[in-house]
């Protein structure tokens, strides 16, 4: 009996005589989209539903965004996620859960081939990131791109500037926020909302006393000496009870921010973050 494939199309494994149709039902697989199955032995990845997608999709449709991103090594998109995928006007392709589908030209130049589909390009991934995900979430996937090296800023400024396609417009405008010293999602979230309120926070600042080191901090003031800790430990451990201690030995306010209450409770870390600022600086006007 055939051997059978860790991702594949049920109708096909059946025909090859891999499987049955009762041992298809079996827990032996897991069912990812219509007549689309894995292994359950398999690891549900991102790229599983990617590779899943591609048994179905039109031969020219383009994997891109988070998708295209993770894909590529940098990882944006997990199982829970949808997979992202561009169309061309003359396909036509169901709508279905765990699958994002956008109709849009594509050239080949833009991207590659990978698994009987093709592969966003990263100059393309990212363009099609800013101009579709809301603007903090789109200038971290970008920072996270670039931080990555999967292209330069030079690079993306350029394949930008020679676009004037829908979403041209709203891309350009994410684009001013990018800013590749971020080094992480929640870090570039945060630093894009401060920037929208008008708190323009230097990242990753490197904190001195005098000559000495103290710390480098997710986000910093320089002017109002306001410094931004992302972490998710205990302010009690040792470890973070010693950092916000040298901070504010060499005459900093150290603000503690959760990473995941970036997330959840957003307004909450920039009310603390102002409060600090309003603190330094009384005379400062502060939304």
């Amino acid at each position: 009996m055939p051997t059978t494939p860790t991702v594949f199309r049920g109708t096909e494994a059946i025909a090859n005589g891999a499987v049955t149709a009762t041992q298809l039902r079996s827990r032996r697989f897991v069912r990812l989209f219509r007549n689309t199955y894995a292994t359950r032995t398999a690891p549900l990845t991102h790229e599983l539903h990617c590779r899943a997608v591609a048994l179905f999709a039109p031969p020219d449709s383009v994997i891109t965004d988070a998708s295209a991103a993770t894909l590529r090594g940098v990882p944006l998109a997990g199982p829970e996620n949808p997979v992202d995928l561009l169309v061309s006007p003359a396909r036509r392709i169901s709508a279905v859960d765990g699958l994002v589908v956008r109709v849009a030209r594509t050239t080949e130049a833009e991207s590659t081939p990978w698994h009987g589909i093709r592969l966003a390009k990263p100059e393309r991934l990212i363009y099609d990131m800013l101009r579709s995900s809301q603007l903090p979430d789109a200038v971290a996937g970008a920072d996270a791109c670039l931080r990555a090296g999967l292209t330069t800023l030079d690079a993306l400024n350029r394949y930008l500037d020679s676009r004037h396609d829908h979403g041209i417009r709203q891309a350009r405008r994410a684009r001013d926020f990018i800013d590749p010293r971020s080094t992480s999602v929640p870090e570039s979230r945060l630093r894009v909302l401060l920037n929208l309120e008008g708190l323009h926070p230097t990242p990753q600042l490197t904190i001195l006393d005098g000559e000495h080191f103290v710390a480098t901090v997710a986000l910093g003031f320089e002017h109002e000496r306001v410094a931004v800790v992302l972490s998710d430990a205990d302010p009690g451990l040792d470890e973070t009870r010693h950092l916000l201690n040298r901070l504010t030995m060499a005459g900093w306010q150290a603000i503690l921010v959760s990473p995941t209450a970036v997330h959840t409770t957003p307004h909450d870390a920039l009310a603390k973050i102002h409060y600090a600022l309003r603190r330094t600086t009384p005379t400062r006007h502060h939304p």
